[in-house]
């Protein structure tokens, strides 16, 4: 099943397939491994079907990773990364959503140690506060792998049940993501892919939290 090659292009994203010279503009997928495509090869992945299906008129950019949050999006637009990697005027921009990424823009995860850090201001404003292990906290957990320890990740990591504040940090920053993509390209159109598991006790939170930002939010379930 992950018998697959992930080739990664010059710009440091994998790969998309080609365009015409005149492409009439281009869209940039975020979100994690669903739209980086694990498991699935090149010519698979959700952001090169949508560039094969444009015929080429439409230059396909894939800023995704594995483990990857919206917090990673804010940075990667915030920090400049987009506007360094992209040759155009995108006309979309498709973040895909997963119900668990609420553990991980709260810093919940094992293997997103050194993310970005995003908080709320007093003020209700999202701003960067440096990378999830600069506390002292997170060194001393790390010193002592608290992280190791299914209790640790049932009480404090990503298996404990999300709160208000985790909930309302992770729609923070997709709101602040639009916002910061609009600044940078006015005009251009931001979505929200949301996927539904059956698992996801928070899943309505989410959409109507979402909506009620006035995020332009596509319910997977509701297309299938």
């Amino acid at each position: 099943m992950y018998y697959v090659v992930y080739s990664i292009g010059p710009d440091g994203l994998r790969i998309s397939p080609p365009h015409s010279q005149n492409a009439a503009g281009c869209v940039l997928f975020f979100g994690d491994s669903l739209t980086f495509g694990e498991g699935v090869g090149d010519e698979q992945t959700m952001p090169y079907r949508v560039g094969v299906k444009s015929a080429g008129r439409q230059r396909v950019y894939n800023f995704a990773f594995h483990g990857y949050g919206p917090h990673q999006m804010l940075a990667q637009l915030e920090q400049g990364v987009v506007r360094r990697t992209i040759a155009c005027r995108p006309r979309h921009a498709i973040y895909q959503a997963i119900v668990p990424h609420i553990a991980r823009a709260a810093g919940r995860t094992f293997w997103d140690k050194n993310g970005p850090r995003y908080r709320i201001a007093p003020d209700g404003k999202i701003v960067f506060s440096g990378h999830f292990n600069d506390t002292p906290a997170a060194a001393l957990i790390d010193v002592l792998r608290l992280r190791d320890m299914r209790i640790y990740l049932r009480l404090f990591g990503d298996q404990r049940p999300y709160s208000s504040a985790d909930i309302e940090l992770f729609l923070g920053i997709v709101q602040r993501s639009r916002d910061v993509f609009r600044q940078q390209y006015p005009h251009a159109e931001f979505h929200v892919l949301l996927w539904h598991y059956g698992s996801d006790q928070d899943y309505d939170k989410v959409v109507h939290g979402l909506r009620a930002r006035q995020l332009d939010v596509r319910a997977v379930d509701e297309i299938l």
